[in-house]
């Protein structure tokens, strides 16, 4: 594992897993930057790749994760973003291996930089985006900024929500994309935690929000013990 703590900067591009798995962390205090014109920047690129940003400044040309062997992305502190580029500045799970985007909670940056063509972010069939909200709300997650572009979504790929560090209620609510240049597409799997469920919110021109409509796991059980309870004293009151 790699850990940047300190100001530094590649010449041309940042690729994780070429000759064996591996990880790379930015931290606060932490600078990287790549050239403003260059090669892409891959999470996975022979071997399983992870990027993890805790705080600090990112910043690439372009960058795939999952482009030739499983990659993933954490996000929970400081920047990470890409630059104006000719093709997609930004893709998951876009090149048939698995790409995974996690967001943890809020007060840090992802954006994408301008593409020459339509499309700025790009989660393809195999991307899993993973957000782990702390609270309800705008206050509770930071969203990928697409600021200009379109945000390509494949039928194919999965949004999840992480309850470890919020426990959410009916009503809660957080936008997880705001594309300038609208959304195309949509997640075709939602994948929830035993007693949750979440809709996808499209009905805000490019913004893809979150509603959950069911409380958290606790009130199905306890509204099970409850029935429980009811029927044991019931069957007390008979046998008396």
């Amino acid at each position: 594992m790699v850990t940047v703590h300190s100001p530094g900067a590649w010449a041309d591009g940042v690729d994780i897993g070429v000759g064996a798995p591996g990880q790379l962390h930015v931290v606060a205090g932490g600078e990287l930057a790549t050239a403003t014109s260059g090669q892409t920047s891959e999470v996975g690129t022979n071997y399983s790749g992870e990027l993890v940003v805790q705080g600090g400044t990112m910043s690439v040309f372009r960058l795939a994760v999952g482009s030739g062997a499983p990659g993933a992305v954490e996000i929970s502190g400081g920047s990470l973003s890409t630059q104006t580029n000719s093709a997609v500045p930004f893709s998951v799970g876009a090149s048939s291996y698995s790409g995974e985007l996690r967001l943890v909670g809020s007060g840090w940056s992802l954006s994408t930089g301008q593409s020459q063509g339509s499309v700025a972010a790009e989660l393809g069939a195999d991307a899993t985006v993973i957000i782990a909200p702390s609270a309800n709300g705008p206050g509770g997650l930071s969203p990928l900024q697409v600021l200009p572009g379109t945000t390509s979504i494949a039928a194919g790929s999965t949004l999840e929500l992480d309850v470890s560090s919020y426990e959410p209620k009916a009503g809660d609510s957080w936008t997880v994309i705001d594309s300038d240049g609208g959304i195309t597409g949509s997640f075709g799997t939602l994948s929830t935690p035993e007693g949750y469920e979440i809709e996808q919110d499209l009905s805000e021109p490019g913004l893809l929000g979150i509603l959950v409509t069911v409380p958290e796991p606790g009130f199905a059980t306890s509204a099970a013990a409850a029935l429980l309870t009811l029927f044991a004293l019931r069957r007390r009151r008979c046998a008396g």
